[in-house]
């Protein structure tokens, strides 16, 4: 084989990978538009192997049925052409493919002669195009439905400027800002927005020079309107080129800037919650400041980030840290970004210098491109400036066709109403959102929703509607305007409705009326006074009381109602109330009616601040109290009585038990001395009775000796000091020494707090407790568990036996005196020891209570309720 055959194989092989490695699909065709070759990309892009194609008409293969005939004769043209002239130099043509599942598609055909020594054929390059094909009419969609938003936008100016500053477009804010028509502006020089001195220095030529620099421009300065007045505006300016990189013109906003404060804050909140990533870079290419969608994106925490280089994140970080940049403002760099766990994603990254005392830092916006990155023209960068305005708002904005299709629906509106890019029938709107009346429970009615009046043609302003759903679950009250904008002459109308949460303010609506309802129907007297003391409100109550009606009380002095004797007191009140800055005094004191009566009243005062807090007038509530008085004066009298009448009770008792028990212990004393000496000396029956008396007398003594100690229970003082209830028990066991011994109880004791009570007091309650566990034992050794514990700032105390027990129904009868339920031959006593428990425990501020189970033992509790702090 020669070198020139080898050389044509070698140029032939490399023209083969060339082409099978192609990005688009390549067709070559004979004379009679049959198929001689087929690259790999034509395979992918169409389904059939080149095997399978080859010697085929191309037009059968690749043409939907209804397009092959027209396909055909252009082929054929092109043939014709190619071979009499060879006119014909990559010719493109645009047609509707078909692929081999029978799929459809837009394609774009570049048509050349192809000269192979003996024939010319034809060969084509197939490109798929409909992806740019739904992105142009998206665009154009797009374009119109922004520039009739922009038009409509009342609170900013957005201009058009050509390249040399002349005004191209002019929206409905710039007309109220400004004062132009669009009639008159369209076509001026944008220089006449400013001051005289502005133009002697050429500042609006500077101003586009430095936009263009630097990639945006932005002030706060003058500006002039139609009538020459001058106001604070803040002005951004923006160049704008075409995708060839041709300056197209300038976008320039203006806000008032007053207008705009409470809408910057807005904005600056909203900066924080933004979907992108925001990284501040010093020049050493350290990371100084984040938001917290940086932390989302990477997954670093805000700490770890801070100080960190920001080649961690942006590994090729160079491109946007060159010498060259540094002074201009870049966007929509796509580069590769890491996260924490090592992951790799791409990114678009837009940069702003900002040159501080620090020295010159780089404004870096991060945003994650995964799922757009094949997406990058001119419809997303529209369509993310168009959300990026409309998100920025904080009043909700929805756009919807006549047909009801959402057509842009910005974050505000998401929010409140759930609504979203999905098509739900108008009839089912209302439920659907959760649109309801005034009235809050009926549905809205579809057809005067606000959008669907807008759609119709109709204009809304300021109608009022409630709404509750998921996003809203409690509910709000929404403030819409509304109107229809024409998308372009005999094209139809979109309705156009921006709506804002106006809740809080319908609230303090229904609020205040409610405070004036509840102002004016009071018993009580409500007034309030400015500083100096003249009465600016007067309820009906104070009608009642003073006698002065609300026409002659308003205006005067407040001294009207207020005794001569008590003006320097309530003036005092009121010092000491602003310069300690409390909430309210309320002391009592007398006012005077306009009769002259004197009226013993409660009196609260509250100062009335303003926003900054000044106190600048006073509310008073005043209540007349002359019954409590009366019932108070009557209260202390009986309480002096009853003191009086309890100390002559317990001087009786006293004085009784004693005269009592003295014939007592002598009437024993004397029917023992008999017993003993005449006991078995005469009749059986005798010495019977004599036993029965002397057992009478000392139960008889006892009795009134129980009697007396529940008597002084009741009405002595207890005396509170820190006592350890542990030394008290060991006391009381100690007490009662011989009858454990007899019984041989067996003791379990737990620790004891130490506490401020009566320890006497306290020492009985437990002797009387254990006593009974003693005595009222079962057949078996008693045990006897004594313990407490703390619960919610007082003390549980119990003692716990596993004697007769009761029935659980007897529980509340073994507290009262004289209740017993067993007989006195088997288990003796008065039956008032546990009355006297109750009484001791009650004086300590406490409750006993006792549970049981025939048979089973009984546990008695009792809680003692001691002040905050005062137990161990």
């Amino acid at each position: 084989m020669n070198s020139h055959a080898t050389d044509s194989i070698e140029q032939e092989r490399r023209a083969r990978i060339i082409l099978d490695r192609a990005y688009d699909a390549f067709v070559e065709i004979d004379i009679n538009n049959a198929i001689v070759d087929w690259n790999t990309r034509a395979e992918l892009t169409f389904g059939w192997k080149r095997e399978e194609v080859l010697g085929k008409l191309l037009s059968d293969l690749i043409v939907p049925k209804r397009h092959r005939e027209a396909q055909r004769k252009d082929l054929e043209n092109f043939q014709s052409q190619a071979t009499k002239k060879n006119t014909i130099s990559n010719k493109q043509i645009e047609f509707i493919a078909l692929c081999r599942d029978g799929k459809e598609f837009a394609a774009e055909m570049t048509v050349f002669p192809v000269d192979t020594g003996r024939t010319i054929n034809l060969g084509a390059f197939i490109r798929n195009i409909s992806g740019h094909k739904i992105a142009e009419q998206a665009m154009s969609e797009s374009e119109e439905i922004f520039r009739l938003l922009v038009s409509e936008v009342s609170d900013y100016a957005i201009i058009m400027l050509d390249p040399h500053g002349v005004v191209k477009t002019w929206n409905e804010g710039a007309r109220q800002i400004e004062g132009y028509t669009t009639n008159e502006i369209v076509g001026q020089h944008f220089s006449c927005f400013y001051t005289s001195e502005d133009k002697a220095t050429d500042k609006p030529k500077q101003m586009l020079e430095s936009a263009i620099k630097y990639g945006r421009y932005e002030e706060d300065g003058q500006r002039i309107r139609k009538d020459g007045s001058q106001f604070l505006a803040n002005i951004v300016v923006n160049p704008i080129y075409d995708r060839h990189g041709k300056l197209m013109g300038f976008a320039n906003v203006t806000r008032d800037i007053d207008k705009g404060k409470m809408a910057n804050r807005h904005f600056h909140r909203l900066l924080e919650l933004a979907p992108d990533a925001m990284v501040v870079i010093n020049q050493l290419g350290n990371i100084i400041l984040v938001n917290s969608e940086t932390e989302n994106i990477f997954g670093y925490s805000k700490d770890e980030l801070l100080g960190l280089k920001v080649d961690k994140l942006i590994p090729d970080h160079s491109k946007f840290l060159m010498p060259h940049r540094k002074r201009s403002r870049s966007k929509g760099l796509e580069l590769y970004a890491l996260r924490k766990d090592g992951t790799e994603f791409p990114v678009e990254i837009s940069l702003t210098p900002l040159e501080t005392e620090q020295g010159l830092l780089i404004s870096t916006a991060i945003r994650d491109i995964t799922e757009r990155k094949q997406f990058k023209d001119d419809l997303s960068k529209q369509k993310e400036l168009f959300q990026v305005i409309l998100d920025s708002l904080a009043d909700g904005v929805i756009v919807a066709d006549t047909q009801g299709k959402f057509l842009v629906i910005n974050r505000a509106a998401k929010s409140m109403t759930g609504i979203d890019y999905i098509d739900v029938p108008i009839d089912e709107w209302s439920e659907k959102y959760g649109f309801h009346l005034a009235d809050t429970t009926t549905f809205y009615p579809p057809q005067d929703l606000p959008l669907v009046r807008a759609m119709r043609g109709e204009t809304v302003i300021e109608q009022e509607m409630f709404i509750r759903n998921a996003n809203l679950p409690l509910g709000a009250w929404l403030s819409v305007n509304g109107a229809p904008i024409e998308i372009e002459e005999g094209a139809g109308k979109v309705g156009v409705i921006v709506f804002r949460d106006i809740t809080r303010h319908k609230l303090t609506e229904q609020k205040n009326a409610q405070l004036a309802a509840i102002v004016e129907s009071t018993d009580d007297t409500i007034t309030s006074s400015n500083l100096d003391g003249t009465i600016i409100n007067w309820n009906n109550a104070a009608t009642r009381m003073f006698g002065y009606s609300e026409e002659e009380a308003i205006g005067q002095s407040d001294s009207i109602i207020v005794p001569a004797d008590r003006l320097e007191e309530e003036t005092a009140v009121i010092d000491e109330l602003i310069t300690e800055k409390e909430r309210t005094k309320r002391y009592e004191t007398v006012r005077e009616t306009k009769e002259g009566d004197l009226i013993p009243v409660s009196l609260t005062i509250s100062p009335i601040r303003n926003q900054v807090g000044q106190v600048i007038g006073l509310s008073k509530i005043t209540r007349d109290i002359t019954e409590n008085k009366k019932a108070e004066y009557t209260q202390l009298a009986l309480a002096e009585e009853l003191k009086r009448s309890n100390a002559e009770l317990a001087q009786f008792a006293s004085v009784v038990s004693h005269d009592l028990q003295e014939p007592l212990r002598g009437i024993a004393g004397c029917l023992q001395i008999i017993e003993e000496n005449y006991k078995g000396k005469g009749d059986g029956k005798v010495d019977k009775l004599v036993r029965h008396a002397i057992d009478g007398a000392l139960r008889l003594h006892a009795l009134i000796g129980d009697l007396l100690s529940l008597s002084r229970v009741a009405t002595k003082e207890i005396t509170l000091q820190t006592t350890d209830l542990s030394v008290v028990l060991d006391r009381v066991l100690s007490n009662l020494e011989i009858p454990i011994k007899e019984s041989q109880a067996i003791i379990i004791r737990d620790a004891l707090p130490v506490l401020a009570v009566d320890s006497t007091y306290l020492g009985q309650l437990f002797q009387n407790l254990i006593s009974n566990a003693i005595k009222f034992r079962a057949d078996r050794r008693p045990e006897i568990h004594i313990g407490a514990k703390c619960e919610n700032e007082q003390w549980l105390f119990f003692v716990k036996d596993n004697g007769i027990g009761f029935k659980q129904e007897f529980t509340d009868r073994i507290f009262l005196p004289f209740n017993r339920l067993h007989t006195r031959d088997k288990y003796p006593g008065t039956g008032i020891g546990l009355a006297i428990c109750k009484r001791i425990v009650e004086r300590h501020n406490g409750n006993i209570w006792a549970e049981s189970e025939d048979g089973r033992g009984a546990t008695f509790y009792f809680t003692i309720n001691v002040p905050k702090g005062n137990y161990d």
